[in-house]
């Protein structure tokens, strides 16, 4: 069973002005402890980087 991360506020698309939550991470045996957006790519999503713990 995956779990999604908890609910920050990790805006991601569209990358020009983030206003919604699209992107998600989705863990096994991982919690999400902290997740946050990365700077623009060139993409129209912005990426997302994300903190879990194992166990």
């Amino acid at each position: 069973m995956l779990t999604p991360a908890r609910s920050d506020l990790a805006f991601s698309w569209p990358a020009a002005l983030p206003v919604a939550r699209i992107d998600q991470v989705m863990t096994r045996s991982a919690t999400v402890t902290k997740l946050w957006p990365l700077p623009a790519t060139g993409s129209d999503h912005l990426p997302l980087a994300a903190r879990i713990r194992l166990g």
